[in-house]
């Protein structure tokens, strides 16, 4: 079945009403959430608010029960992963998800595709610019990586895949700075390139430097979105709900 062409490129993703959960019940409750092309979303909130869970169900590896979502104009509820994934929309799972006995090439190769479009701007030498390092790693199996270049393979593997959004969970976590640097200064390297994204993370300095947009998640639904530089006018609403200040 071939997929629908995209209706427009000015929102990229919309979901309204989306409800997600596990065997045991609803995680997500009646969430709205939107992506505009080009555009970069800090996700936050407190350990088990739905973060994850929205990102799961966004990309389809979770089954929303109720709502609507929209991928490039395209309905895509109902829809598995892979055929989400092939309307241009790349993903990085908390705990990296790197293959421990494939080489650290064949986890990058992996997944090397054309975008929707046809171009192919991330390539396995463009990966490899971003992240000097696993070059010399490259004949190397997964489980032999340190967390840090873990990171770099699983945010490099999304990259190939040349999407127009990129899903992020986790970006930094348990890295030491230093990493974690060259992790944020690779993500704005890809905001640079156009490409969209939702990143949930931490360290909010960093996500104020490179997201336009922060959403904070309470308890399976939005408590708060706006601007990044509306973040200081509604300090109180930051320190309830992340406890932050």
């Amino acid at each position: 079945m071939d997929e629908p062409k995209p209706v427009t490129r000015d929102r990229l993703l919309r979901a309204c009403g989306l409800t997600v959960g596990y065997g045991f019940g609803p995680v997500l409750h009646g969430v709205d959430f939107e992506l505009a092309a080009g555009e970069a979303v800090a996700l936050v909130g407190r350990n088990g608010m739905g973060k994850s869970t929205l990102l799961k169900g966004l990309i389809g590896i979770l089954a929303p029960s109720a709502g609507t979502l929209h991928v490039g104009g395209a309905d895509v509820l109902g829809w598995n992963t892979s055929r989400i994934a092939r309307l241009g929309m790349g993903y990085v799972p908390e705990g990296r998800g790197v293959f421990p006995n494939l080489s650290v090439r064949e986890n990058l190769v992996m997944s090397a595709r054309a975008g929707r479009d046809g171009r192919r701007e991330w390539t396995l030498s463009r990966v490899l610019d971003l992240f000097p390092q696993l070059s010399a790693r490259l004949h190397h199996a997964g489980d032999a990586l340190s967390g840090g270049e873990q990171q770099m393979v699983a945010l490099g593997r999304a990259l190939l895949t040349n999407p127009s959004i990129l899903l992020v969970d986790e970006a930094t976590e348990g890295l030491a700075p230093r990493v974690a640097g060259q992790l944020w200064s690779a993500l704005k390297n890809a905001r640079g390139s156009g490409l969209a994204m939702v990143v949930v993370d931490k360290d909010f300095d960093a996500l104020r430097a490179c997201a336009d947009r922060f959403v904070i998640m309470e308890k399976g639904s939005v408590a708060w979105c706006g601007r990044s530089d509306l973040l200081d006018e509604n300090r109180e609403v930051f320190e309830q709900f992340v406890g932050v200040a």
